[in-house]
Order: structure tokens, then C-alpha cells, then sequence
């Protein structure tokens, strides 16, 4: 039978944690501590004074425990190396689905007759799914630059493309755009991310 959850077990559970944290990463918290539960800070914020880090809920006001409030960048600030890791992982699952699209619009090519063309969108599409594959597994800078120079050749190979359209759809460009914006965002959050 399940048993329903007290207030104070939740108590002991966050005093647990936070007793295991170190002096350094207790501090943070105590910087961060509006972004936490109430129980959580509060729990923090005794651990402190029994550990002399502070010596009363009045020392919470000097600069050094302000809270500084979140401030809306274009890239996060991820702090936990596992969180970066999974990050990373999703962003390059992303661009290797990207790589789907020229793979496909290669072997169309092919099918229509244009074999040069077919086979040098094959290649490139697969080569793109190689370096973000390679990304997935371990963060590699050689595999970041060869993506973005894959990208401004692709957006070449797209210009080209739409200029010799006897008819451009709003759409088409739409989606273009969309694509390599996602793209070039993607690949400079993982490069962020190393840092």
C-alpha cells in the first residue's frame, strides 16, 4: 500500500542532501536559493549556520548571498557536465535528422536522371550524419567546424537552387530559412556548451 508523503519527510530528505553538498556548492546554493523549493533554502540555510558559513538568516543580504536573478541569454548556462552531455547528445540527434534531407533529395536526383548531382548529395548527406553521429558520441571541434562548413555549402547549393526556380514560393524560402537558422543555432549552443 502506498503511503502518502509528510511535509517533514520531505524535510529530512532535502536536510540529507544538502548535508552532503560541500562548503563551495552550499554557498551557491544559498545564492540560488530563491530558485529552490521553500524547504530546500530553508534546509540549506541551516546547514550554513551549523557549518558557521553564515552566522544568521541576516548575513543572506550581504553581496556575496544576494540572489542574482535570471536573466534571459540567447544561450543557457548549463552548470551540471551530465546536463551538458544530454544537451549536446539531443541538439546533435537534431542535426543528424538533418542529414535525412539532402540523402533524400540525392536519391531523387538519381532517380531523375541527374547522376552527378544525386550522388554528390548522397555523399554530403551522409558525411553530415557521420560528423553529428560522431558529435553524439563526444564532443569534437573538428566535427563542429566541418558541420558549419557543410552548412554555408549547403546554403550555396540552396541559393543556386532557388535562383534558378522559375517561381520562388514564399514557403519554400520560409522553411529554408527556419532550417539553417535551427541549424546554425544548434551547432553554436554546442560549441558553447565545451565552454
Amino acid at each position: 500500500m502506498l503511503r502518502k508523503t509528510k511535509t517533514t519527510d520531505l524535510d529530512y530528505d532535502f536536510e540529507l542532501i544538502i548535508q552532503e553538498l560541500e562548503d563551495e556548492q552550499l554557498k551557491d546554493l544559498l545564492k540560488k536559493r530563491k530558485l529552490y523549493q521553500e524547504q530546500a533554502a530553508d534546509a540549506a540555510i541551516r546547514e550554513a549556520i551549523r557549518r558557521d558559513i553564515i552566522s544568521s538568516e541576516e548575513d543572506l543580504h550581504d553581496p556575496d548571498y544576494r540572489h542574482e536573478p535570471l536573466k534571459p541569454k540567447l544561450f543557457p548556462v548549463i552548470e551540471n557536465p551530465n546536463n551538458k552531455n544530454k544537451i549536446r547528445k539531443s541538439v546533435s540527434r537534431g542535426l543528424l535528422l538533418a542529414g535525412l534531407l539532402p540523402s533524400v533529395w540525392g536519391m531523387v536526383k538519381l532517380n531523375a536522371g541527374f547522376q552527378f548531382e544525386g550522388i554528390w548529395l548522397l555523399v554530403y548527406g551522409l558525411l553530415w550524419m557521420g560528423f553529428s553521429a560522431s558529435l553524439i558520441r563526444s564532443f569534437s571541434t573538428v566535427a563542429v567546424r566541418f558541420l558549419f562548413a557543410f552548412a554555408a555549402l549547403s546554403a550555396a547549393y540552396i541559393i543556386r537552387w532557388l535562383l534558378t526556380t522559375p517561381q520562388i514560393v514564399f514557403m519554400d524560402l520560409f522553411i529554408v530559412i527556419v532550417l539553417y537558422s535551427l541549424m546554425t543555432y544548434g551547432l553554436f549552443f554546442i560549441l558553447r556548451l565545451k565552454e
